[in-house]
């Protein structure tokens, strides 16, 4: 049989490489690389180039499966469906629909997100959310609030076009290191690359300029360049007056933040305070690079808005090399976001406190009613079913049990619904919780889009079919809500 190359989309971090999967017989045999893909060019890192490992691990799950004392039975596709719409409704009926809630992933496909977070919607709940809640979160409140769009500025080739990169809390040459072949290049044709990082690691080894500042320091370096950068006048004024509100207040707040000042705060020396922001503010094309490491914290929000802040009064923004461009971990965070997989938005960043949002699609969907929100956020709806508020959970791709803070206050908290369901790949720790688990499908095991870090959307197709009785997410979505009626 002939061999086909199948389109794809790399399903591991936000960069969105494409490649090919080889499929014959039914079967991936290898990956073929997409010299042509816009971002990638033909080059994958370590993580793109094992993808394949992950269609034949033998610990995939291949049936439904739902509790039977400590262990597990196996049972066929209609009478999974029937106890998860059982378990849904129940809890529905008893305690209300804000009884339930509902997490989606940023590994799965923009449909397959803007149908978790619609069942969510109609079935009355307004608890929907991602994992974005733990990466990229204030990402979306800071650039919406600051920018107007919640995404990239400049797409990802861009960068090889910029004269001064300001990379800050990102380690991007082993988390996103496709993308860190874009600044290498702009590096030999001159420019000047700053890395803002409490440790050395592999991106800073690239650095003109290393800031090596103390952990949680991040605003008030961004506020002490910007002190250097507005008292020798080197602002885009006219940039200011033309596309800006708010400067008056922000010299206000950074007036206090003098170089001397701003290195009590953050360890890093004066002279290279200055440095920095003399490199930033004077090149004719400056870009923000920044990841997690600016938006995990506590302040993680204003993080985001000192970045853009530092940009719009200089002026970089608009232009090639230019931008401020958040670096997305998972290779859907932005799409989720986008599809309306967070608690205080519908679809399209619409609010979801927004009485004009909630009439908008409840003609879309045709629906009678529709929650209001905003709702729980991912971390509140495992403090909410602690307390005995939230009685049932369907989760989809996300392994809280595992991944979230305290673990052992989690377990127990899961372990209090009255009823769970957990879509997955594999028996995570979150599906050993589980009443009833489902085994889904991975990327190149159906077809959908997602939306890379620089908001650029693409189709990955379906190279082979998932192991055993595995489905589709979206599929088993739709089966779930026929199943509710």
């Amino acid at each position: 049989m002939t061999k086909v190359l199948v389109p794809t989309v790399c399903p591991y971090c936000g960069a969105g490489c494409g490649f090919y999967v080889a499929a014959e017989r039914e079967r991936a045999i290898g990956i073929e690389y997409m010299l042509d893909h816009p971002v990638s060019q033909g080059a994958l890192c370590a993580k793109g180039n094992a993808a394949l490992e992950i269609l034949y691990h033998p610990d995939r799950l291949t049936t439904p499966l739902k509790r039977k004392g400590e262990g597990w039975a196996r049972i066929s596709w209609p009478e999974a469906l029937d106890l998860v719409a059982k378990g849904l409704s129940q809890a529905r009926k008893k305690h209300g629909p804000r009884s339930l809630a509902f997490l989606s992933s940023s590994k799965c496909s923009n449909e397959e997100n803007y149908l978790m977070q619609k069942l969510a919607r109609l079935l009355g709940s307004p608890h929907i959310d991602n994992c974005a809640r733990l990466c990229h979160a204030p990402s979306v409140v800071g650039l919406n609030r600051t920018l107007g769009a919640a995404g990239m500025t400049n797409p990802i080739p861009d960068i090889a076009s910029s004269r001064c990169i300001f990379i800050i809390g990102s380690n991007l040459a082993e988390n996103h290191p496709v993308i860190s072949r874009w600044i290498h290049r702009a590096k030999d044709r001159g420019a000047t690359v700053i890395v803002a990082d409490p440790r050395a690691t592999p991106t800073s080894w690239m650095a003109d300029v290393f800031l090596q500042l103390e952990p949680g320091t991040d605003v008030a370096l961004l506020n002490g360049m910007a002190h250097v950068i507005i008292n020798e006048g080197l602002i885009n004024r006219e940039y200011i007056v033309q596309k800006t509100k708010g400067f008056e207040a922000l010299v206000q707040a950074a007036k206090d933040f003098t170089p001397q000042r701003t290195a009590e705060i953050t360890g890093i020396a004066p002279e290279d305070i200055v440095r920095a922001a003399r490199a930033y503010a004077t090149s004719p094309a400056s870009a923000i690079l920044y990841s997690m490491g600016i938006t995990q914290h506590s302040t993680g929000t204003d993080n985001v808005q000192a970045i853009s802040n530092l940009a719009l009064i200089c002026g970089q923004m608009g232009r090639p090399g230019t931008g401020v461009m958040p670096l997305r971990g998972q290779n859907n965070v932005q799409g989720a976001c986008d599809m309306g997989a967070l608690k205080e938005f519908y679809p399209g960043y619409k609010r979801a406190d927004d009485p004009n949002t909630i009439r908008y699609f409840r003609e879309a969907w045709n629906a009678t009613d529709l929650p209001p929100g905003p709702g729980l956020t991912a971390m509140e709806m495992i403090k909410a079913a602690g307390r005995g508020e939230i009685k049932a959970m369907y989760i989809l791709g996300e392994d809280p049990a595992n991944s979230d803070p305290c673990s052992e206050h989690v377990r127990q908290a899961l372990g209090n619904l009255d009823f769970l369901v957990v879509q997955d790949i594999f028996m995570t720790a979150t599906a050993q919780l589980a009443d009833v688990v489902l085994p889904g499908a991975v990327w190149a095991e159906k077809e959908g889009s997602y939306t890379n870090t620089e908001r650029r959307v693409q189709w990955s197709h379906k190279a082979i079919e998932p192991p055993g009785e595995g489905r589709s997410d979206s599929e088993i979505i739709c089966d779930v809500a026929r199943s509710l009626g």
